[in-house]
């Protein structure tokens, strides 16, 4: 196999930061983000957002709303922020100010599941959009990875009558994704083994259980 070379692509045994990066996205389950960040390619933000329209002020329940495509390839979403805005302009200056306070109190909740393979629930319960985004920027345990073709999925609901509508909560995730295609369609296997040519080493039981 043909010698990679990048930043960090001069072994993996060394204790500098960038060796302790890709060997905490190895551990996180992510050899081809690791691989990225071992080569020296680009890492980039990407923004996913969830919108969900209340169109009267009735307590209701929004269902299945996610971001409009799915992951194209492994991300780490870092934080999670949530903004709930009332779709009309402002009667008086006071307004602002009681929308931005509002969204602390308003009464809204979401449930939080992962559509895509694998599948999982992370919120199946509804849940108060501030407890989700506190859950999600701490970051447990350097962020929390997407695969390929995963996506997002929320339902909303008031649990009381809403002051106004139309009100838009918009839930956003602040992610960091490898820039290029080539990390789209690379196996496992193969990241495995361009990390291994780096330098970086793995478990057997690592090597074995990663297709």
């Amino acid at each position: 196999m043909d010698k990679f070379t990048g930043v960090g692509c001069d072994g993996g045994g060394g204790g500098s930061p960038i060796h302790q990066s890709v060997n905490a996205l190895i551990a996180m389950g992510s050899p081809r983000f690791a691989l990225a960040r071992a080569m020296g390619i680009l890492i980039a933000p990407y923004i996913m957002t969830v919108k969900a329209t209340f169109d009267t002020t009735e307590a209701k329940v929004i269902p299945s709303k996610s971001f409009s495509d799915k992951v194209a390839q492994d991300t780490i979403i870092e934080s999670m922020i949530v903004r709930i805005t009332t779709d009309r302009p402002a009667p008086n200056v006071f307004q602002p100010q009681s929308d931005f306070f509002n969204q602390y109190q308003d009464g809204i909740e979401a449930t939080l599941d992962v559509q895509g393979a694998p599948r999982y629930t992370v919120a199946p319960n509804f849940t108060p959009l501030s407890t989700l985004a506190e859950v999600v920027n701490s970051r447990w345990p350097n962020g929390w990875l997407l695969t390929y073709q995963q996506q997002i999925m929320m339902s909303f609901q008031s649990r009381f009558a809403l002051p106004d509508f139309p009100t838009t909560v918009n839930v956003t995730f602040r992610a960091w994704t490898p820039t290029g295609e080539m990390f789209e369609l690379m196996s496992t296997k193969e990241a495995i083994e361009r990390l291994k040519a780096c330098g970086y080493e793995f478990p057997t039981c690592y090597t074995t259980s990663c297709k």
